[in-house]
């Protein structure tokens, strides 16, 4: 399955890179007094790395999950869910 650990992943890494875009391109902008196109694809790039390192894990139980239904019956760990 993996449905609920996709989910919560999903979660993490989209409210984190949203939320963290806007606040350092603010952050920038009242630094520097403007935004350029360059200045937001840097920012976007460094929120998206943060997000994508703070997501990580829902990404191993995902994986975990996804896995477990194709491993032989004595070895799965029958995960129910991510909590």
């Amino acid at each position: 399955d993996g449905l609920s650990a996709g989910v919560m992943r999903q979660v993490f890494y989209a409210t984190t890179r949203f939320g963290l875009f806007e606040t350092f391109r603010d952050m920038l902008h009242e630094y520097r007094g403007h935004t350029d196109f360059a200045s937001r694809v840097v920012v976007g790039a460094v929120t998206g790395g943060i997000a994508a390192y703070l997501s990580c894990p829902m990404e191993v139980a995902v994986v975990r999950m996804s896995n477990d239904s194709s491993l032989p019956v004595e070895d799965r760990r029958n995960y129910k869910g991510v909590v």
